[in-house]
């Protein structure tokens, strides 16, 4: 499972009121042109590099603060792709941004959440117990995936 290289972009651009400023977006090119438009920034300089992922195994400690972090976007009112997508963004380790992503990947095909992360898990050797899958899907039965987030936070 490999995951897309993780880019950084330092961009210089102005606001619609003229003033200059200077911004960092990581994502993909089309991703800044798309923050840049939504923001009514016109971009004047652009500065690539790669981010360097730290190496490792997910673990426990990664599954923990991903489901954290799903929980407060969530529960922003942010949908579950755009909020997986952004916790793949804003990681620094590979292994938490290719399990992410494979989960994003199962989302996509119609899976609910809760089988996408089962499924993933199980294709990477993590240990992910039964009724954490089972609380998850129930939180998705009834329309409350960001409560179900809550106590799965508050069981980690």
């Amino acid at each position: 499972m490999a995951g897309a290289a993780q880019r950084e972009f330092l961009y210089e651009a102005t606001t619609p009121q003229g003033h200059r400023i200077k911004g960092s977006y990581r994502g993909d090119r089309k991703g800044l042109a798309a923050e840049a438009r939504a923001k009514k920034l016109v971009i004047l300089s652009v500065k690539e590099r790669a981010l360097r992922l730290r190496r490792g195994k997910f673990k426990q400690a990664d599954f923990q603060s991903g489901v954290e972090e799903l929980h407060y976007l969530i529960q922003s009112g942010m949908k579950i792709d755009k909020a997986l997508k952004l916790l793949v963004k804003n990681t620094r380790k590979q292994a938490t941004a290719d399990f992410w992503t494979a989960v994003l990947s199962e989302l996509k095909t119609g899976k609910q959440f809760s089988m996408s992360l089962a499924a993933v898990a199980g294709d990477v050797g993590f240990p992910l117990p039964e009724f954490i899958v089972n609380m998850l899907s129930v939180g998705e039965e009834v329309g409350d995936t960001g409560a179900a987030l809550v106590k799965l936070n508050e069981y980690l």
